[in-house]
């Protein structure tokens, strides 16, 4: 199972934000609440690893930030599917 996320979220402003996190319930109030709109999202096993993706991810330009979310658009759909409505085994 993930235990650690890094994701873009965008705020009634329109300003984007990148944050890394090891509590799934952080960004679920997120997607339930609506506060923030949350555009990109990606799990991660190692804290290591998310860190140095969200590091990566607060160097690039605003540009290159909103051409990776585009590109990742499907994916981060996906996860946030399966974390609003997980699977269940019968």
């Amino acid at each position: 199972m993930w235990q650690y996320w890094v994701y873009i979220v965008r705020n009634q402003e329109g300003i984007l934000s990148i944050r890394f996190s090891s509590e799934v319930r952080s960004f679920q109030s997120d997607l339930m609440g609506k506060r923030e709109e949350i555009l990109y999202l990606r799990p991660f096993l190692i804290p290591f690893d998310a860190l140095a993706h969200k590091h990566l991810l607060d160097d690039l330009s605003e540009e290159t930030i909103q051409r990776f979310i585009r590109k990742n658009k499907e994916e981060t759909n996906a996860y946030i599917r399966n974390i609003l409505l997980p699977q269940t085994t019968l």
